[in-house]
């Protein structure tokens, strides 16, 4: 009983590394309060509209040394108008995975985890993300999501 001094201090150093480590699990499991705050964000995309034009070739030809004509700016006006065509607008998705959902003991609100376009989200039922994709439903192995009134099962991986 020489080293009771050394046994006592010991004794504290342990007791607070374990009340640390009682901590940290409990900070963790009440986890849900942060990702509420970060379903809330919309993040709006930005349409690239493209840019049509027409040359004017009033410039010397570098291979056989003529100058080229130049055509009337009333020509080129109305070839653009004969020209134009009309495509139906199809709705493209994003690319979207389910990696599954976290749900606390006793709730029955679960948190699924997707990737959409290459940013990870946690939506409950009912979030938005991205210009309108609504999650409807969230299930073990998939999820529901609407878009645009269109609605399509994405599945775990």
């Amino acid at each position: 009983m020489k080293n009771k001094g050394l046994t006592y201090l010991l004794l504290i150093i342990v007791a607070i590394i374990w009340y640390q480590v009682f901590f940290r699990i409990k900070s963790n499991l009440l986890v849900e309060d942060v990702f509420e705050n970060k379903t809330t964000q919309k993040i709006a995309r930005i349409d690239i509209v493209k840019d049509t034009f027409a040359l004017i070739p009033n410039y010397r030809d570098p291979f056989g040394g003529k100058i080229s004509k130049s055509i009337p700016i009333d020509t080129l006006k109305n070839v653009k108008k004969s020209v134009q065509i009309s495509i139906p607008k199809v709705e493209n998705w994003y690319a979207i995975k389910y990696f599954g959902l976290i749900q606390k003991t006793g709730s029955k609100n679960p948190l699924a985890i997707l990737k959409i376009d290459g940013s990870q989200f946690s939506l409950r039922v009912g979030d938005e993300a991205f210009d309108g994709y609504v999650v409807k439903a969230i299930y073990k192995d998939s999820v529901l999501i609407k878009y645009k009134n269109k609605s399509k099962y994405f599945y775990k991986n």
